[in-house]
């Protein structure tokens, strides 16, 4: 009986160790998925980052293009203004 006893905890033993293994295994593959996830958020954090500069940088370009577009309409107008002063003046001399 201490024999059958024996052989009992031996399978016993063996089981224990092979679940250990494989737990361990477990462990090992999710703590890998654990570091591939945090590497892809750094990623994204990055390209975040990254969008925000380029939609900042655009916004500025618009600004920029906006006041641009109003300086040309003050010139386009005193361009017509001084158009039609000359040429009224113009009409003016000849008459």
């Amino acid at each position: 009986m201490v024999k059958a006893d024996c052989d009992y905890l031996k399978d016993q033993i063996e089981i224990t160790r092979d679940s250990i293994k494989i737990l361990d295994s477990i462990l090992e593959n999710q703590n890998s998925i654990i570091i591939l996830q945090n590497e892809a958020l750094s990623l994204q954090k990055q390209n975040e980052k990254t969008l925000i500069e380029v939609i900042e940088n655009k916004n500025k370009e618009i600004t920029i293009h906006k006041k641009e577009i109003k300086k040309q309409k003050i010139h386009k107008k005193l361009a017509y203004i001084v158009s039609i002063a000359s040429i009224a003046f113009g009409v003016y001399v000849i008459l």
